[in-house]
């Protein structure tokens, strides 16, 4: 109909069984949703989106939708979609029933955060671009003790060239962490990055156990700057530009993204 909120009307009145959008572009905005989400809750329709659990309740700043008059339909439709974009991915799958929920961040976590960057990542980057190594670190921290830094490393190709900051990172920690608490301290740790993993570092942070992953610079700015390595490996090897940033092992988020996403009551600067 051209109006996302006419659409949610035409689900509401029972007009139309379900509507969906967000899967071939960048979707709907908040101010498309607002309302027709409040009118269609009170039809007793059922909203989610493709990024969540079937279940959750809807995030407003979600970038796709589903919304049908029965829970039945809404589930038979996400079940659907999930088989046509399978099957029309030339071999690339996008099940986007178990991905994992959106991460989010309060400012006091994000401020954590880049303070952890700052005083315990950036020292050792510094010491070690002056031995020939490059920029990039990465931290381990504790959500249990306030986002406290478990670990930190940082890229150390020169000793090795796998040595990525993220692997570095892994392999220091594993040395120093039991094989028997290992799995359990990565599924409730953060993994934090000064830039988002590569296509070795992603795999390797899976394999570790990490589930929840936050880094500062997006693939858009290191591009910009002059790394493109990262896109273009993927690109060569498997066709893609980017890693699933959703998926049924991990969710990752960039920190600069949800700074812009917090309420505007929230400091976003310091």
């Amino acid at each position: 109909l051209g109006s996302g909120c006419l659409d949610l009307c035409m689900v509401a009145s029972g007009r139309l069984d379900v509507v969906y959008a967000g899967l071939a572009d960048e979707g709907w905005k908040p101010w498309d949703y607002a309302a027709g989400l409040i009118i269609c809750q009170e039809a007793g329709c059922v909203m989610e989106s493709f990024e969540q659990e079937a279940g959750k309740d809807f995030d407003l700043y979600s970038k796709s939708i589903v919304c049908g008059v029965s829970r039945q339909l809404v589930d038979e439709t996400r079940r659907l979609i999930s088989r046509e974009i399978k099957e029309r991915s030339d071999g690339i799958v996008l099940d986007m029933l178990n991905q994992r929920p959106p991460l989010t961040a309060s400012a006091e976590q994000l401020m954590q955060m880049l303070l952890v960057i700052q005083d315990d990542i950036l020292p050792k980057t510094r010491e070690q671009v002056s031995r020939g190594n490059k920029v990039f670190g990465a931290a381990i921290l504790d959500p249990l003790n306030s986002l406290k830094c478990v670990y930190a490393d940082t890229n150390t190709e020169t000793t090795c060239p796998l040595f990525h900051g993220e692997v570095k990172t892994i392999v220091s920690w594993s040395e120093q962490t039991p094989a028997k608490d290992r799995g359990p301290m990565a599924q409730r740790s953060i993994f934090l990055s000064t830039h988002e993993p590569c296509c070795m570092c992603i795999s390797s942070i899976l394999w570790a156990g990490f589930a929840k992953v936050y880094y500062f610079f997006p693939y858009s700015i290191t591009n910009d700057q002059g790394i493109p390595h990262d896109i273009q490996t993927m690109h060569e090897l498997w066709g893609v530009t980017t890693y699933r940033k959703q998926n049924k092992y991990l969710t990752t988020a960039c920190i600069m993204d949800l700074i812009d996403a917090l309420p505007e009551d929230q400091p976003k600067k310091e």
